[in-house]
């Protein structure tokens, strides 16, 4: 395979068009040329050409390929379930599930290994193997700080699993393909190569700062999280963690002296052209740790536990849950929440998205107001307790006029 890859644009040169064509042995006569007249007039061409195309190497590396992901194919799964999202409408906290999807691979003893935002806040996820059976996940463990989980399968039959590659991380321009969802099509496979390697970004809620990551070009859509990168000996050299959301600043916002931050990654959500995946020693280590019983669970996903008011121009609070993470932090109904983790807050959406990106136990700095003064407290946020639990919380409501 490799001595393929390194002679596949020297065969592109070879890939000779050879045409045959039909050429008289002697000048037309007249008769000739009006024969032949006749036959364009007719819509016929006297003259045939036939074009014969040969790239033995280029059919050979097909080959190869499908080979290749044929072998790994059936340890590539997708991972689904359903977990909670909050929706403030008409004054009412509302909680439904909302379906989830990414990837993940088999290893060995009925482990799949995947990222851990794939199943955080998931209840009872589940796999889909590459021939549509379903299996449910016995036991999930998370390692937060690399965004790796493993989840414990018991199928019915032996299924060993990839290897992780021992080499080296693969140098910049070295091809690779990706086997996963993309956007809802399970087993999905692309081949891309790798842009470079040691690439360090960030996830955008700021949960993970990665370090060490493999930089790919190629297809990466939504559902991609989890999905192995594959060498060309069928190893596993990195996961897919993310996509590349930056874009150049304009030309009247650059400031030679700056810091910039690290490049943010958001969820693999929407399609992309450049993804990063964790490297394989990185991602084995963690497997390692987890299968021997230290796992660090992911803490939920954060709850403040109140509702804002429908002015789209200022996150008003209207009602707060007595004993809450807004009711313990001293805000009261008819506050204007005016920061929230040192960032200004423009409209009530901006509350919403921090309550679900910040994870219970975190302590963020939050700014009020309330009858014209600013107060400046901490607030700690809480686990989203269950529904059941919410519906019969106290929570105290006043007309939501700021004060």
């Amino acid at each position: 395979m490799r001595g393929l890859l390194a002679s596949f644009v020297s065969a592109l040169i070879l890939c000779v068009p050879v045409a045959a064509i039909a050429v008289p042995a002697t000048p037309p006569s007249t008769n000739d040329a009006r024969s032949n007249s006749a036959d364009r007039e007719r819509g016929q061409d006297a003259i045939k050409m036939q074009t014969v195309l040969s790239c033995p190497t280029m059919v050979a590396l097909s080959n190869e390929l499908q080979t290749l992901v044929a072998h790994v194919d059936p340890y590539v799964v997708s991972i689904r379930g359903r977990a909670l999202s909050s929706v403030a409408s008409r004054g009412k906290q509302l909680f439904h599930p909302v379906p989830t999807i990414g990837s993940g691979f088999f290893i060995d003893d009925g482990y799949v290994v995947t990222t851990a935002e794939v199943v955080q806040g998931v209840a009872n996820p589940y796999i889909v193997l590459a021939n549509g059976w379903q299996l449910k996940a016995s036991s999930v463990a998370y390692n937060v700080r690399d965004n790796v989980a493993l989840l414990r399968i018991h199928p019915l039959f032996p299924i060993p699993g990839l290897l992780f590659s021992q080499d080296a991380p693969p140098r910049s321009g070295s091809l690779v393909i990706s086997i996963g969802e993309q956007g809802g099509f399970p087993n999905s496979a692309t081949l891309g190569i790798i842009a470079s390697n040691g690439r360090s970004a960030r996830s955008t809620d700021g949960r993970w700062h990665y370090h060490h990551l493999l930089q790919f070009q190629g297809n990466v859509g939504a559902g991609s999280s989890g999905s192995p990168l594959i060498d060309a000996h069928g190893r596993v050299v990195g996961m897919l963690v993310g996509v590349s959301s930056w874009s150049p600043p304009a030309p009247w916002d650059v400031r030679g002296d700056a810091h910039h931050p690290l490049p943010a990654l958001p969820p693999l959500l929407a399609g992309s052209m450049t993804g990063f995946a964790l490297p394989a020693p990185l991602v084995e280590a963690a497997v390692i740790q987890l299968r021997k019983g230290t796992s660090t669970m992911l803490p939920a996903p954060g709850w403040f536990g109140l509702f804002l008011s429908h002015d789209h121009l200022k996150a008003i609070v209207k009602a707060v849950f007595v004993g809450g993470s807004a009711y313990k932090a001293g805000i009261r109904p008819g506050d204007r929440i005016l920061m929230l983790d040192n960032v200004a807050v423009e409209r009530p959406q901006d509350v919403r998205n921090a309550s679900q990106q910040l994870l219970a136990g975190q302590v963020v700095p939050i700014v009020y107001s309330r009858n014209g003064k600013r107060h400046a407290v901490k607030l700690k946020v809480l686990a989203i307790p269950d529904f059941s639990v919410i519906r019969n919380m106290k929570r105290l409501e006043l007309p939501d006029q700021p004060r």
